[in-house]
């Protein structure tokens, strides 16, 4: 019997019965010995994990390092409503100039189209 203690997420393993079986984080677990080597090498002790990884995997954003993030994404959407909101403002000025437009040269035609009706 050889007991272990699953420090990765979830481990699938042989048991000591030869059946496979699956631990997880925290499990302490009775290894098949024809299996061990494989374990071990899948399921390192953390002094077998370099320090710089160990490190790695833990940091973490201080609230300065959220607030800047959440800062210069917000800046990015309020530029980008601003240039959303002047194209928009664009587009209406072009259809009030064109509504405009038409409206004058349809006055002109009924002009003359009562003229003629007149004559």
């Amino acid at each position: 019997m050889a007991e272990r203690k699953v420090r990765c997420g979830f481990i699938v393993y042989t048991d000591v019965d030869g059946k496979p079986a699956t631990g997880y984080f925290g499990d302490t677990v009775d290894v098949h010995k024809d299996d061990l080597d494989r374990f071990d090498k899948l399921n390192p002790e953390e002094a077998d994990v370099p320090d710089t990884e160990i490190a790695e995997a833990t940091a973490t954003f201080s609230q300065e390092d959220i607030d800047v993030a959440v800062l210069a994404a917000q800046d990015a959407k309020d530029a980008e409503l601003a240039e959303a909101t002047k194209a928009l403002a664009d587009e209406r000025e072009a259809f009030e100039a064109e509504k405009a437009e038409f409206e004058r040269v349809k006055a002109e035609a009924e002009k003359k189209t009562t003229a003629v009706k007149r004559s």
